[in-house]
């Protein structure tokens, strides 16, 4: 395994947090270290969890580091500073620091900031700071973070209403626009959340389904269980379009083909998906997965 060299001392953490990990990125080293978990139990890469187990400077990887720009942005990368702290706190690793805890909780506080309390939605956040109408992974990512974080640590129960506050958006107000009648999530909505944009990639319907399980934890409400499984029916069950690959119309959605999840953008011969939308479908499998992020 290469070891990566560039990163910051964990003591001595930089001060300047105008940057962010790329959404990509940041879940794919999420999982980077699930696998350095599996080593760990064996032994074999203590010495390399200590050097690694910390945020990644901008030097890392292939450079292609984003600022904050994006709440989504800022979402991804707080799910994995909470991999990070948890990983920390089951091997002992900086004993009685909540560093990462600290920066999940910082960026859930910076996307809290931007929910939509007085838009015609009523909540929901937006894909940027400067948005006015509520975008569904940002929003999801958003309620996963909250959730996540109430797990981990919340004395004040301030985490807990913002959890309650978006599970009830989404299973009893206006958060249920931005889904169709087989559970299906749209890409996002306008201001007035009457005007959903259509597109129903297959990541907007993997990140929420932690969310909704760990509520049904935190509550002893199984309905979240229930709400979270018409998604998964959808999923599968959605009779999408036999012929692919779709055209751009607003009314597509991915669906099995030939035992295969595949988007609007897929074709059986041919593909107009690009590099962002060729990750999709694993995030929604990955989901799917009840460890995810949790």
């Amino acid at each position: 395994m290469e070891r990566n060299q560039d990163y910051p001392d964990q003591s001595n953490p930089p001060a300047d947090t105008s940057w962010m990990l790329p959404w990509t990125y940041s879940w794919i080293l999420e999982q980077d270290f699930g696998i350095i978990e599996i080593a760990a139990e064996m032994n074999d890469y203590q010495d390399l969890i200590e050097e690694q187990a910390v945020v990644p400077n901008k030097d890392h990887g292939d450079g292609n580091v984003l600022p904050v720009t994006g709440s989504f942005n800022a979402a991804w990368a707080g799910l994995m500073y909470i991999k990070v702290q948890q990983y920390n706190d089951a091997h002992g690793l900086n004993p009685g620091s909540t560093y990462y805890y600290d920066r999940a909780n910082d960026i859930q506080q910076g996307i809290a900031a931007t929910w939509l309390a007085s838009s015609g939605c009523g909540g929901g956040v937006p894909q940027l700071t400067s948005g006015t109408g509520p975008n569904t992974i940002t929003s999801h990512l958003f309620f996963s973070l909250t959730v996540a974080l109430t797990q981990y640590s919340d004395p004040d129960g301030t985490l807990r209403g913002w959890a309650d506050k978006a599970a009830a958006w989404y299973t009893t107000g206006k958060g249920q626009t931005l889904r169709d009648t087989d559970g299906l999530w749209f890409d996002g909505t306008n201001p007035s959340c009457d005007a959903p944009d259509h597109h129903k990639w297959t990541y907007n319907q993997g990140p929420i389904l932690s969310a909704l399980g760990a509520m049904a934890t935190l509550t002893g409400d199984t309905s979240y269980i229930d709400f979270a499984l018409t998604t998964l029916d959808g999923v599968v069950n959605s009779p999408g379009t036999p012929s692919l690959p779709q055209t751009d119309n607003g009314s597509n959605f991915p669906e099995i083909v030939n035992g295969n999840l595949a988007e609007w953008c897929d074709g059986a011969s041919s593909s107009t998906c690009n590099n962002d939308q060729q990750y999709f479908k694993v995030k929604t499998l990955f989901c799917i997965n009840p460890d995810c992020y949790f």
